[in-house]
């Protein structure tokens, strides 16, 4: 599980620049727009979430009070962005924001989702396909099994850094 958690994190973090930071300017400028969301970590997880700061391919920004976070990710109605959680040592969850989605939330789920997303090629899909593959990985009965050993193994980890940067 740590050599695919790496792998993965090569991979996220080598695709991880999105384009503008939103606003005025030129033709190829990214539309953007700021989010809450939420930090949530496994029960053994020892690290105090305040610590970590959420990034996006567009910036990041230090945890607030009550693991809470803002995040800035694409306007693009339905078209997800891909955040990280990290501290000054590693990246320790994943997630995907925005998009249609109500809930912003960065857990081990959403990091299971977004492993199993580059482990199936998801990169190479066009932008606006990224919520379906999601939401097919989500409804995939496999899904849950691989969350809960995400979330095992951070808590197995004691909040140690898995994924180096």
């Amino acid at each position: 599980m740590t050599l695919m958690l790496t792998g993965a994190g090569a991979l996220v973090l080598t695709g991880c620049g999105s384009g503008g930071s939103g606003g005025g300017g030129g033709a190829n400028q990214t539309r953007t727009r700021v989010v809450q969301g939420t930090l949530s970590v496994p029960s053994g997880f020892t690290l105090d979430p305040a610590s970590l700061s959420i990034e996006t391919g567009f910036g990041g920004q230090p945890m607030m009070a009550g693991a809470t976070f803002r995040a800035t990710v694409r306007a693009d109605g339905d078209v997800p962005t891909m955040a990280w959680a990290r501290n000054a040592e590693a990246v320790l969850f994943f997630g995907f924001l925005g998009g249609d989605s109500s809930t912003q939330t960065v857990d081990a789920a959403s990091t299971a989702l977004t492993l199993l997303y580059f482990g199936l090629g998801g990169t190479t899909l066009p932008a606006e396909n990224t919520a379906t593959l999601l939401g097919l990985q989500r409804n995939d009965p496999a899904f849950g099994p691989l969350a809960e050993t995400v979330g095992t193994s951070a808590d197995a980890a004691n909040g140690k850094p898995r994924i180096p940067v």
